[in-house]
């Protein structure tokens, strides 16, 4: 029975190991080690997150292969949990708790994180949205509910009330 060859490091030794920069930083190789980083693709190392001088390998969260899934809630950069339809555990606890199902979570294209966007903000960019669309403004248990309603822009349509509005200021416009 025959055991395979140690890899040895030779920290700090000019002797007959070569230098991988990119695997271990500072040390010579030799051996089956010398072999194996001779195959290691440094592009591959760096992508997946390899810190060779610290020896430690920190994959990015979004990596297609090593990385986890990321919240789908804006701005949040927890975990995903597969039983919380796609987002963190502190995001759906804070979805369900303002009323919505796990259904309408996992059903959700993307959220957006509590803390990304102030109550003025969403009511400053409702406001932009009205020059626009008709919005239709409920009371719901939690508060005023909005929905966009017909897009009211001017396309050339011959019923539009800018004809009107135009038509009004017509002297003051040059």
């Amino acid at each position: 029975m025959s055991g395979a060859a140690p890899a040895r490091v030779l920290e700090g030794a000019a002797g007959p190991g070569r230098l991988f920069p990119d695997v271990l930083s500072g040390d010579h190789l030799d051996g089956p080690g010398a072999r194996l980083a001779v195959l290691l693709d440094p592009a591959f190392l760096t992508e997946a997150g390899w810190d060779p001088a610290a020896r430690v390998l920190s994959p990015p969260a979004g990596h297609r292969l090593l990385g986890r899934e990321l919240c789908r809630a804006g701005g949040c950069t927890a975990s995903a949990h597969h039983n919380c339809g796609g987002v963190c555990y502190r995001c759906f606890t804070r979805l369900t708790e303002a009323g919505m199902t796990a259904r309408q979570i996992a059903e959700l294209a993307t959220c957006v994180a509590a803390e990304t966007v102030t109550p003025a903000e969403v009511l400053g960019r409702l406001r932009h949205l009205g020059q626009d669309f008709e919005l239709d403004v409920a009371d719901s248990r939690d508060g005023p509910a909005y929905r966009l309603g017909n897009f009211k822009a001017f396309l050339g349509q011959r019923e539009h009330d800018r004809h009107q509005r135009f038509a009004a200021s017509r002297g003051t416009v040059s």
